[in-house]
């Protein structure tokens, strides 16, 4: 017989089968809220009119992003090092324990359902994958797969960030309802154009899985994942994006620039070699300046000939060198016939090393990673920081990643309380990045895991 009776997690809607009927419990077994929460409508014009809230004014923010940071050798490669060290030694899943002090413990477990979604998913990659979005971009798009009967999330996704953009908020509700996926917005058109594909966003709730469960508008779903900032409504601003819009940027990266173009066209010069006029008539007689032209420069070639043979030819080191001098027979003042002046190398001297170092300094506050983890301090010392620096550096970078590992861990904590998946003693079940902060040598070893993660069971 068929149960005449569906109720929801909550106790606050049912569906009755023999009236065929939808019940709305206002008193449930749980408290519910009184209203929704408030949800403001955003008028922004440089949005544009058309379905799709566009990020940037041409709506290729996060490609111009990329494309910034992908010219400069120290925001990409440091973004991706701020990835891999949110990472970390991966994930793992477990529950809180208390101990009858209220100390807190976090316990790894292993469960055959969260196991098989794991590698179903492949979820090590998807954790990488998003931990770089949020660092980046500050905006994650996971998709999630429902069951055919909705009862469980089996599969989740990481859609890439640039080819994502919200649908404009609903005027009634304030709420983003879609998300539209489109690998070629340089060339999007509408709605209509046949490389996008319009897929629902979960919409916030007073319970985020009764809000998914009662939702029919398909099967998958993106998640709404980002890092908050301040006064963004659908794309979050990243705090280094300061980087782009101060220009210290712009600046890092023309300096390679103007230097390559200097060492392209550059003619060194390494002697300013100057001839009197008088020495020509006094090696060549009063008849010098009566001489035809094409005489005079064929005369003044073969001396330059041959004093740049004597200058470079293998056998002029330790050579001595005799040069003429003209004096004025009245004031004795001494007049040479060639004069040799070394010509500095500027370049040789590191021009422009000052301004580098000012901009890469910039660029790694901006980031917040202290150089020393890069292993380099930029400039002309170029030396990369004693070990204690970076010792204590990366224990104080690690110890401020949680709120970003927060973030990436979100969308698995939703699974897990939408499939139900709770450890052996009922506890719900707590995503965690395996963390390594580095000791003193005196410790027995450099690595040492968190108190708060002991070793797995």
């Amino acid at each position: 017989m068929q149960n005449p009776l569906l109720m929801n997690d909550a106790g606050s809607v049912a569906f009755l089968h023999g009236l065929g009927a939808a019940v709305r419990l206002n008193g449930g077994p749980t408290e519910t809220p009184g209203t929704t929460p408030t949800t403001p409508f955003v008028r922004d014009l440089t949005l544009g009119t058309g379905p799709v809230a566009r990020w940037g004014a041409d709506n290729l923010e996060p490609q111009r992003i990329l494309e910034d940071i992908r010219q400069n050798t120290i925001a990409a490669p440091t973004l991706e090092w701020k990835s891999r060290a949110l990472y970390g030694g991966g994930l793992m899943y477990g529950s809180f324990v208390y101990g009858d002090n209220g100390e807190e413990t976090f316990k790894p477990t292993r469960i055959p359902e969260i196991e098989a979604f794991s590698r179903r998913n492949q979820l090590h990659r998807f954790a990488m994958a998003t931990a770089l979005d949020v660092v980046t971009f500050y905006n994650a798009f996971p998709e999630l797969i429902l069951s055919k009967d909705r009862s469980e999330i089996t599969n989740i996704t990481r859609q890439k960030v640039p080819y994502c953009r919200w649908a404009r908020q609903n005027e009634q509700t304030g709420f983003v309802e879609n998300c539209f996926i489109n690998a070629n917005w340089h060339n999007w058109t509408s709605e209509s154009d046949i490389y996008a594909v319009k897929v629902p966003a979960i919409i916030p709730g007073y319970d985020l899985t009764e809000s998914l469960r009662n939702d029919r508008r398909g099967y998958k779903y993106i998640y709404p994942l980002s890092y908050p900032s301040h006064g963004e409504t659908y794309y979050q601003l990243a705090s280094w994006n300061v980087l782009r819009t101060s220009g210290w940027l712009e600046v890092a990266q023309a300096i390679p620039a103007f230097k390559k173009a200097l060492f392209k066209n550059q003619i060194t010069i390494k002697y300013l070699i100057e001839v009197s006029t008088w020495w020509w008539k006094w090696k060549y007689g009063e008849a010098w300046e009566t001489k035809p032209l094409e005489e005079r420069k064929k005369l003044m070639n073969d001396e330059l000939a041959k004093f740049e043979s004597f200058m470079t030819g293998t056998g002029a080191s330790g050579s001595s060198l005799m040069v003429t001098f003209h004096s004025d027979p009245v004031t004795q003042k001494e007049y040479a016939g060639w004069k040799i002046t070394p010509i500095d190398n500027k370049i040789k001297d590191g021009i422009y090393v000052e301004d580098s170092q000012e901009a890469s300094l910039h660029i790694y506050s901006a980031l917040d990673v202290d150089p020393t983890l890069r292993g380099i301090s930029p400039g002309k010392s170029m030396g990369g920081g004693s070990g204690s620096d970076k010792r204590v550096a990366f224990n104080v970078y690690l110890s401020l990643q949680q709120s970003f590992q927060d973030i990436v861990t979100e969308v698995l904590q939703f699974i897990c309380d939408y499939n139900k998946w709770t450890a052996a003693d009922g506890m719900p079940i707590v995503w965690r990045f395996r963390n390594a902060l580095i000791t003193t040598l005196d410790t027995g070893s450099e690595m040492k895991k968190p108190t708060q993660a002991p070793p797995q069971q």
